[in-house]
């Protein structure tokens, strides 16, 4: 509701200026102004719930007033990620592709990496698992070529999540060590310390471990997430996904029990509600599922 409101109050404050005498109004502010208008208005329909064809006339609209490569690619890459109205759409996946040409057309390397890492991740949560394949490995190539520690750490990662949706569970594994082994001399080259770069490959490293048949290296990580855990704040759905993991362990050490499958299955539900599109409940959903349990 405060989101709503003072999104409302930005395109009403714009719209105002708009309306004002023109003569009060250079072509370059008059421009600026327009873009912000109709911006704030595609976002407040989204918020209200609009029908995306509405939602993306206003996103068209914005285009006509862009004038060079740095603001559409920025206007293209924010209005598809983050809570962008094009977000969770059909038109989400053309937007970062239109900031990925104008990224190649300026040489902008480390843009190009993450548009890539972006299309996969789409085309990853969409289970078209080869479209994924194919801009993680993009990126991946890009990251490299631009020596870019903080992308290349990105994109093992996301390769990662990939293997773990595709079953292949030892590539998944590698990349996941590969992804902590950057992230880590990253972290300690900026003497930053930054758990978060570490505790997601991590956690979902657990997961390769148990379907790989690892159980004490699983078991050996899932200590070590948790005390990380106490040191520093990551959110909800890291805490929910250790518990899933804890049980899922349980169940394979102490043989099929259904109270366990029962609370594996709370796990999910729990995650969903606060991360509907979190990738793990991909590999939650499948594992529930081999025992017997659809959700």
């Amino acid at each position: 509701d405060i989101i709503e409101y003072e999104i409302k109050e930005r395109y009403d404050k714009v719209g105002k200026m708009l309306r004002s005498d023109p003569a009060d109004l250079t072509p370059e502010h008059y421009r600026a102004l327009n873009i912000l208008y109709y911006s704030y208005y595609s976002y407040y329909l989204k918020i209200k719930g609009a029908k995306i064809e509405q939602i993306y006339r206003y996103i068209l609209k914005t285009e006509t007033f862009l004038k060079n490569y740095n603001e559409k690619m920025v206007f293209f890459h924010s209005v598809a990620t983050g809570v962008g109205p094009l977000v969770d759409t059909k038109y989400q996946a053309l937007y970062i592709k239109k900031a990925l040409v104008v990224a190649k057309k300026t040489d902008r390397f480390r843009e190009i990496a993450q548009y890539y890492s972006t299309l996969g991740y789409i085309y990853m949560i969409k289970q078209n698992y080869q479209k994924s394949l194919k801009y993680h490995k993009l990126s991946q190539k890009t990251s490299y070529k631009i020596d870019n520690l903080s992308e290349l750490g990105m994109a093992r990662r996301n390769l990662g999540d990939l293997y773990n949706c595709m079953g292949f569970y030892k590539k998944a594994i590698i990349e996941y060590k590969s992804c902590i082994k950057i992230k880590s001399a990253e972290i300690y080259e900026k003497e930053v310390i930054d758990f978060t770069n570490i505790i997601f490959p991590k956690t979902s490293m657990i997961f390769s471990l148990i379907k790989d048949s690892k159980i004490d290296e699983a078991n050996k990580i899932l200590r070590e997430s948790e005390l990380a855990m106490s040191k520093a704040f990551f959110g909800k759905e890291i805490p929910i996904f250790l518990d899933f993991l804890k049980k899922f362990i349980s169940l394979i050490v102490n043989k099929y029990d259904r109270d366990t499958v029962d609370r594996m299955k709370n796990c999910y539900i729990d995650m969903k509600n606060i991360m509907p599109n979190a990738i793990q409940l991909i590999w939650m959903k499948k594992e529930l599922a081999e025992n017997g349990v659809e959700v």
